[in-house]
């Protein structure tokens, strides 16, 4: 007599597979989602407008001046930081069940956003590594910029806060109030820690600038965004790219 060699679940039914294979399906995330225990998720990138400040403007100040006159006289003056550039904007993604040549078997809509965004100059990151950057990552990421500490806007000035919520990356938890971080501003005011809180990051010497997705709140020019982000740039040495990734939580 033949044995029925078919494998048998805990309900007694017959099981299609035989127990030596095991298939493992993965949730592959596309656009800017990441499943906790993976590596945050290169980000595909939409740029909606760009523009800065002209200070170059027609309009001069002037004030009487009368001979024999004295005038106690307060004046402003606006100067455009050469070395930080602000990313803004919205995230949006998919959870999908898709093959190795991404063909979708299914997929889900992530309907709040929450986790973060990173950017970088490398291209390649050490997730595993990552992990607050300390006094010697921030002076070495200012030299590389041609910052000193005590410009007015170097990154040790402006990410000169430790106040900041934890933070998930590929599954490992960095503990809340240790990395040096800063708030982007709503309704040009600072913001409060619940809102667009970002992070300094560093992996291998790469600095990774992180900010933490808030879903659908006032920027800083009064219109509702995810999130703010501050990158170091020097200006003088040209056009530098940066990549982006997304974890989302």
């Amino acid at each position: 007599m033949n044995k029925d060699n078919t494998n048998k679940d805990n309900t007694g039914r017959g099981s299609t597979l035989p127990t030596s294979i095991i298939a493992i399906m993965l949730l592959a995330i596309v656009f800017s989602v990441s499943i906790a225990i993976a590596d945050p998720i290169p980000a595909a990138l939409t740029a909606i407008s760009t523009a800065t400040r002209d200070v170059n403007s027609t309009i001069v100040a002037n004030i009487s001046a009368v001979g024999g006159n004295v005038t106690e006289l307060n004046i402003e003056s606006l100067t455009i930081t050469t070395f930080w550039q602000g990313y803004y904007g919205n995230v949006t993604g998919q959870v999908v069940l898709d093959d190795a040549v991404g063909n979708r078997f299914y997929n889900w809509t992530t309907a709040t956003i929450a986790g973060e965004v990173y950017a970088s100059r490398n291209q390649t990151i050490d997730w595993d590594d990552l992990n607050c950057s300390n006094v010697t990552d921030r002076a070495e990421e200012e030299f590389d910029i041609n910052m000193v500490a005590s410009d007015a806007d170097s990154i040790t000035n402006t990410y000169n806060s430790t106040t900041h919520p934890a933070i998930t990356v590929a599954g490992r938890t960095i503990a809340a109030n240790t990395c040096y971080s800063t708030y982007g501003y709503q309704r040009n005011v600072s913001g409060a820690l619940a809102n667009f809180t970002m992070v300094l990051l560093n992996s291998v010497n790469d600095t990774v600038y992180t900010t933490i997705i808030n879903d659908s709140i006032m920027g800083f020019n009064g219109n509702v965004y995810d999130y703010e982000l501050l990158v170091a740039e020097d200006e003088a040495a040209g056009v530098t790219p940066f990549y982006f990734w997304v974890e989302l939580d």
